[in-house]
């Protein structure tokens, strides 16, 4: 019996954790204020979203030093 209740809860959490990815994975662009700057950005060509934003000023700069180590 105490099987059963540790594969009924396994069952449940995967169960969860698939409706959790799959609300995740739809890919709806939500509305209004956050819908706007992901549009801005797809008319401006800008690889970026309100998320996640991972741009930076000095990037030429970290570049040409993560080359720089990488031939060390």
């Amino acid at each position: 019996m105490e099987r059963f209740k540790k594969i009924v809860k396994f069952s449940a959490g995967c169960v969860v954790l698939g409706l959790i990815l799959l609300a995740a994975a739809s890919g709806n662009i939500p509305t209004g204020g956050e819908g706007g700057v992901i549009e801005h950005n797809l008319r401006e060509k800008r690889d970026a979203t309100p998320l996640i934003y991972s741009e930076s000023e000095e990037m030429p700069r970290l570049e040409q030093g993560l080359s720089e180590i990488k031939l060390r």
